[in-house]
């Protein structure tokens, strides 16, 4: 069972052949549609707010704002790019945030190590998540949904709901906080995996294979 459909998937030669214009935009449109609007919501407020929206500054604040959150869209799109959906990504980005910290200020360890510890754990909760989907067969939605509950609830247990505080290393901190040509490193973050993941579905078999299933899973 999919969790949801592929709308959106790059239109053949084959499917365009015959098409007038307006009906190959309107097939370009859940495909490319996203990416249009933002660019059109960009030049709006360019021309709205000259004086505060196209600056540095505020190119700035957004990219420290909105990074970590692009990164995880990345990761969320990988299922979703076979038909699946994983909640798990928002429920355990809290419990993840209070390990990386907790190893490092309550037990001492250093924060490669504490950084690798929560980069493994992440990875066997990713493959939880995909026995209860394809082995168990939940439907992805309640699984990821019931696995997400269960991070969250670690995370509050161990807090207490309090937020966990301590003094960490310069060089924990300089992975989030280090400028690289006047703008933060969590942008070049976005930038490589938005690359990475590209070439990967586009070209890489692998990447055909995650879209194929997302079509059609029974074929």
């Amino acid at each position: 069972m999919n969790s949801i459909k592929s709308t959106a998937l790059e239109p053949t030669r084959s499917e365009l052949s015959g098409l007038s214009l307006g009906q190959k935009a309107s097939r370009y449109l859940p495909v490319y549609g996203l990416p249009i609007l933002t660019l059109l919501l960009i030049l709006l407020f360019s021309l709205l707010l000259p004086r505060t929206f196209p600056t540095l500054l505020n190119l700035r604040s957004i990219i420290s704002d909105k990074a970590i959150i692009a990164m995880l869209s990345l990761a969320a799109m990988i299922p979703m790019a076979s038909g699946r959906i994983d909640l798990t990504v928002g429920y355990g980005i809290v419990l993840w945030h209070i390990l990386a910290i907790s190893l490092q200020t309550a037990f001492g360890i250093p924060w490669p190590i504490a950084v690798l510890i929560v980069i493994l754990l992440g990875v066997l909760t990713g493959f939880i998540n995909g026995w209860l989907v394809e082995v168990a067969r939940i439907d992805s939605f309640i699984a990821t949904l019931g696995t997400g509950t269960v991070l969250y609830a670690l995370a509050m247990w161990y807090t207490g709901g309090r937020q966990v505080v301590g003094v960490l290393p310069e060089g924990f901190l300089s992975l989030n906080g280090t400028m690289l040509f006047g703008l933060p490193i969590t942008g070049y973050y976005v930038v490589v995996l938005a690359l990475a993941m590209w070439l990967v579905l586009e070209y890489l078999p692998i990447g055909r294979y995650l879209y194929a299933i997302g079509a059609n899973p029974k074929a």
